[in-house]
């Protein structure tokens, strides 16, 4: 949960489930501003503590379980993290299930506690909402629904196939509360969460940056294969990091994840908290071994971004996983001000820009200076006619001059080295083109 906003109070979001009594402030501000409807995201760690004791739900949603938020701090087991989340449904009229996650017996007979089971699937036509043919059509991704009341296609704009899965939660919550099928149609394709699954382009469209909030396993699993289907045929860049001083096993998930699917790997910061980032990314390191893959530390955030974008082989897309639109780090010393991850995309793409706008400027000179030669020794040779100069030494000043002036383009794509892996193969052709006619 990104921001807290209740109609009064708009502020960011310090925990994902308020205190009980903030909680209940929120809820009076919400039914004071005329609010028809309140979502919030309830975690296991408000349920096992009892924040939410007394708030009766309408509707609550069970999406999937994964082995995070399992450690000393928040659950000490599996066991402990699972029940702690099917204790939503004591308190709530009907419940959304999804039929793809794991333990979904346990899950659904938590739920029949609830007046109303509506379940949702992508794998299970029995399903009351299931989605089907999926696909990416353009910037959104489209596919097929069918449910009680209406069967037909639908569309998100956020990128990620994996979005489909929240798509036909909200689907079937607007089936609970007997939403009409055009308003979930005009709500889905309007959808749009800051730092969830954000796209940034370059000016060529051959580089790609989604910045997504993935920080464990199974969400950075989601998100990289989505990403590679996505984008079929380009390099993947991913960088990450992982929290320090919780939640340990996210170092082995997001490793694996990270091994599997990605090509090239930069490990950097994501609230480290306690402990070292080099430390953290050591631990991540032996699982990306285990894949036989490299990677890359650089503990700052904002140089490992800017290194993953201008680092990349075209055509490429590079996924900056964990912080979102956040501002802030915690550190040692407790919270500091950082750049969010999609400001660093924009800056580190404009900077590609200029780059290989000024080698393409530095490469159109190179595919002119033959034109140049020639008008320097038909000038040479000229002069000669008229003046009391000797042809060769005449046809050798011009070639020095050439010489010199190849040189200047030489060093101009020199000094812009990095951006040279950037230039199309047509212009790298008349670089070198340009270079052989010169040593001719």
């Amino acid at each position: 949960t990104i921001v807290t906003d209740d109609g009064v109070e708009r502020r960011p979001a310090k925990l994902t489930t308020p205190e009980p009594l903030d909680l209940q402030r929120h809820l009076w501000n919400a039914v004071s501003a005329g609010a028809d409807y309140l979502t919030m995201e309830v975690s296991s760690q408000a349920l096992k503590y009892g924040r939410v004791i007394g708030v009766e739900l309408a509707c609550a949603v069970f999406l999937n379980i994964g082995y995070d938020h399992i450690s000393p701090v928040e659950h000490p087991d599996l066991e402990d993290y699972l029940n702690s989340k099917l204790l939503i449904f004591q308190q709530a009229r009907s419940a959304c299930v999804c039929l793809d996650c794991d333990h979904v017996e346990r899950v659904r007979a938590a739920a029949a506690a609830c007046p109303r089971v509506v379940t949702f699937s992508q794998k299970f036509p029995s399903a009351d909402v299931y989605g089907s043919q999926v696909r990416k059509e353009g910037e959104k991704i489209a596919f097929h629904v069918r449910t009680p009341r209406y069967e037909r296609e639908l569309a998100i704009s956020t990128p990620g196939l994996f979005n489909v899965e929240n798509a036909l939660a909200a689907v079937a919550v607007a089936e609970a509360y007997g939403i009409p099928a055009d308003v979930v149609a005009g709500g889905l394709v309007r959808a749009f969460v800051p730092g969830r699954m954000e796209h940034y382009v370059s000016a060529d469209g051959e580089i790609s940056v989604i910045v997504d909030y993935s920080h464990n396993g199974m969400s950075l699993q989601n998100a990289l294969r989505s990403v590679r289907a996505e984008y079929p045929g380009r390099e993947l860049t991913v960088l990450f990091g992982c929290t320090g001083g919780k939640g340990i096993d996210r170092r082995e998930g997001m490793g694996n994840a990270a091994g599997e699917w990605a090509d090239r790997i930069i490990l950097t910061e994501d609230d480290p908290g306690p402990e070292e980032v080099e430390a953290i990314c050591a631990d991540i390191g032996v699982f990306l071994a285990a894949h036989g893959k490299d990677y890359t530390v650089i503990p700052n955030r904002e140089a490992a971004v800017e290194t993953a974008i201008l680092g990349a082989r075209r055509p490429a897309v590079v996924l900056l996983a964990g912080k979102g639109c956040e501002e802030a780090q915690k550190r040692k010393n407790g919270p500091e001000p950082c750049i969010p991850d999609g400001t660093l995309a924009r800056r580190a793409l404009d900077k590609l820009s200029e780059e290989v706008e000024e080698l393409r400027t530095a490469v159109a000179e190179g595919s002119n200076i033959q034109e140049e030669l020639g008008d320097l020794l038909f000038a040479a040779v000229n002069v000669s006619r008229f003046v009391q100069v000797d042809p060769e030494d005449a046809l050798s000043g011009a070639c020095d001059k050439f010489a010199r002036r190849f040189r200047q383009v030489e060093q101009s794509a020199a000094e812009r080295g990095q951006a040279l892996e950037h230039m199309t193969l047509a212009e790298m052709d008349k670089l070198w083109d340009a270079a052989k006619e010169h040593e001719a």
